[in-house]
């Protein structure tokens, strides 16, 4: 079994793996962009999620728990035993999924969710196309579903333009974020960033030991076409924007990545603050926010997702 697939056009490669449909690798002009381990089974035992995606409930989710037309629904609570991350243990990054149509520059992996698979209903059917071209890398995501279920997908690359993030600048679209509490669940309340450290409607580097992890609210309404979210320029001019359908943002900062200059992690040593994680995907813990931009996928409907990231240089 075929487990990494490397892409190619121009002056762009990238390498996926079928483990969490996990872009492992990122280059340009052979130089990397992501942080990862050159040997793919540390995206395993080092779990940083660096590169796959995530969900069905990307984000936090409240005790891990959610309501669908008045029935409760049990997550595994794998943070402090009082939230969900990523869906758990069985969310899509702990998944080997299949690869089909592959071809020099573009891969369709799948994979399936029977019904009550991380504690959520429905069977569910997921496909992710990563598709190259000579600038940018492109990220299709569709699902469907046998029953009403929540579905909110984000991939999960951690950018290291720079040593460390803070050589990095960062430009974000959005000028309101989702307020969280001290175990990072939100509030309910999105409050304004200017004035805040998340505050980037100006492209400016990124602060170094703000432990910045929080979710952007991208102006735009659901179903819309791709639009421009993100642009992170490193010191030399390198720029990748990201385009994004997604109505929010994650943007974590890496502090709490691990130190370990031994895994053989690229481009550079693993440690805090080696790279930013730019997610996009719907606003956390939504199913328990009624306000917030619903995430509930019907029978009969499709979840459609898509992300582009436009690789430059300045």
């Amino acid at each position: 079994m075929t487990d990494k697939f490397t892409l190619s056009c121009g002056p762009l490669q990238a390498e996926i793996l079928a483990q969490g449909a996990t872009l492992s690798r990122l280059r340009y002009v052979k130089r990397d962009l992501l942080l990862g381990f050159e040997d793919s089974a540390n995206h395993a035992n080092i779990p940083i999620f660096a590169g796959p995606l995530v969900g069905p409930i990307a984000n936090r989710l409240a005790k891990g728990q959610l309501v669908i037309d008045g029935k409760t629904y049990q997550m595994q609570c794998n943070e402090n035993n009082r939230t969900t991350l990523h869906s758990g243990d069985s969310g899509l990054h702990a998944i080997h999924w299949t690869a089909c149509e592959v071809t020099p520059t573009q891969i369709t992996l799948k994979c399936v969710l029977e019904d009550g698979v991380g504690g959520l209903p429905g069977l569910r059917k997921i496909t992710a196309t990563y598709r190259l071209t000579a600038n940018a890398l492109s990220l299709d995501i569709t699902a469907t579903t046998s029953q009403k279920t929540p579905m909110n997908i984000a991939h999960h690359p951690y950018w290291a333009l720079d040593k460390t993030i803070s050589d990095t600048k960062l430009w974000l679209a959005g000028d309101r974020y989702v307020e969280v509490d001290n175990a990072n669940i939100p509030t309910g309340q999105t409050p304004k960033t200017e004035g805040t450290v998340l505050d980037f409607n100006t492209l400016r580097y990124l602060p170094h030991t703000k432990n910045i992890d929080h979710c952007i609210c991208l102006p735009g309404s659901k179903h819309m076409p791709p639009r421009h979210i993100a642009t992170l320029q490193a010191s030399d001019g390198l720029c990748v924007d990201i385009d994004s359908t997604e109505a929010g943002l994650q943007v974590y900062d890496g502090a709490g990545l691990p130190q370990n200059a031994t895994c053989g992690s690229v481009p550079h040593a693993l440690a805090p603050y080696a790279g930013v994680a730019l997610e996009p995907q719907g606003w956390p813990d939504a199913p328990n926010h009624g306000h917030f931009p619903d995430i509930l996928l019907a029978p009969g409907d499709t979840y459609r997702q898509t992300t582009r990231y436009r690789i430059s240089k300045g």
